[in-house]
């Protein structure tokens, strides 16, 4: 299990809130590749995860893995192990980028960034 940057937990995939998911695509071959790792070796890597801000009651917003959500709720299953971090929605943003970096973002992705940090965030 991957635990680099903080204490990992278990979250409840139900609770768990998607709003940078729109700055990633989700092809249907990667998800299914996913999922079947996940039922066939469980989950190798944490979420990562931040407290959203603009949420009153503190929402766990994902940052990184919306495919292992995903594969997990395909596969019904009801928890995964997570990594919290506290930031705001710029610091989230610039983190996914540099969570990425290793196998990049695509252009569209880039571009989405981008005009998210630029529309949503000043």
């Amino acid at each position: 299990m991957d635990s680099a940057a903080g204490e990992v937990r278990t979250v409840e995939i139900g609770q768990l809130g998607e709003q940078l998911s729109g700055l990633r695509l989700c092809e249907a071959n990667a998800l299914e590749a996913v999922r079947r790792s996940l039922d066939r070796h469980g989950q190798l890597s944490a979420l990562s995860l931040f407290v959203s801000p603009s949420a009153s009651e503190g929402r766990l917003e994902i940052l990184d893995g919306f495919k292992r959500v995903r594969a997990a709720r395909a596969l019904g299953l009801g928890t995964l192990f997570a990594r919290v971090d506290d930031m705001g929605s710029v610091e989230a943003k610039l983190r996914l980028y540099a969570l990425q970096e290793r196998r990049g973002l695509t252009e569209l992705e880039e571009g989405w960034l981008v005009a998210s940090l630029y529309r949503d965030d000043h």
